[in-house]
């Protein structure tokens, strides 16, 4: 739900989702011989980089998906390796109010349009998923909100991020879907995320895991300043389909079962 645009419809079992007319999204390449009718197929977060005989790749990368892991001890943030997160929980202490709804989406819609002219590819360069957390907001957050603990952050009454981290569990461990952040004030990004945390300790009293995503670069280091459980790499690839012409013991032979 936190990386899906206005367009893209997901299937019922959340397996995977339609781009558009020629393009499907999978989590589970088992089951490509159901989609043969699209002409492109894409496959993301694989374990291993299938064989695939021979048809076109039309892309592939890899990334990185970190999971971190959170206990008593951590929250303490003694020593010289947490001081940047300590100050920062410090400072922002005696001034940030949080709240855990939010009334109005139109709050952060216009919030998004204003992060967007700090931190959008005019100015960067870099691709925006802005546009996800705007879908994620009117699609999907009145309907999900009991099943997540969402975050709402102020300054002086003035609405500067949010973070929003389901409930769903597997394995203790639980997915952050989106978060943003007012980026005028210095290590605010930090503290939303240390807070957020923090709430889902005091609320749980339990040792827990969150997967980030995949990542790479400065995104993948920034991660990594909270304690790292695993880091473990990722396939993300695109193929030309070719309708009805899929065998799916040979195209991925070297998945393991």
């Amino acid at each position: 739900m936190g990386m899906m645009s206005a367009r893209y419809v997901p299937f019922d079992n959340w397996g995977g989702y339609v781009k558009n007319k020629k393009e499907v999204v999978l989590y589970d390449p088992t089951i490509i011989n159901n989609y043969n009718s699209y002409e492109k197929i894409s496959l993301h977060y694989l374990e291993e980089m299938p064989n695939i005989n021979g048809l076109e790749m039309m892309s592939k990368y890899s990334s990185n998906m970190l999971v971190s892991v959170f206990n008593e001890e951590f929250f303490k943030l003694a020593g010289w390796e947490h001081r940047e997160m300590r100050e920062a929980r410090n400072k922002y202490n005696k001034i940030v109010k949080t709240e855990h709804d939010i009334k109005d989406i139109n709050v952060i819609v216009n919030f998004i349009k204003e992060w967007n002219k700090k931190r959008g590819d005019e100015r960067y360069g870099w691709q925006l998923h802005s546009g996800y957390d705007v879908s994620f907001f009117e699609r999907f957050y009145e309907q999900e909100k009991d099943n997540l603990w969402s975050n709402f952050f102020y300054i002086d009454n003035v609405f500067v991020g949010y973070s929003i981290i389901s409930k769903i569990c597997e394995e203790n461990c639980y997915n952050y879907l989106i978060r943003k952040n007012n980026v005028d004030f210095r290590n605010l990004c930090i503290y939303i995320d240390y807070k957020s945390f923090e709430r889902m300790f005091n609320e749980g009293k339990h040792n827990f895991l969150i997967n980030w995503g995949c990542s790479s670069g400065s995104l993948k280091k920034y991660k990594s300043k909270f304690p790292i459980h695993s880091c473990e790499k990722r396939y993300f690839i695109k193929i030309k389909n070719e309708p009805k012409t899929i065998r799916q013991n040979e195209l991925f032979e070297s998945l393991p079962n």
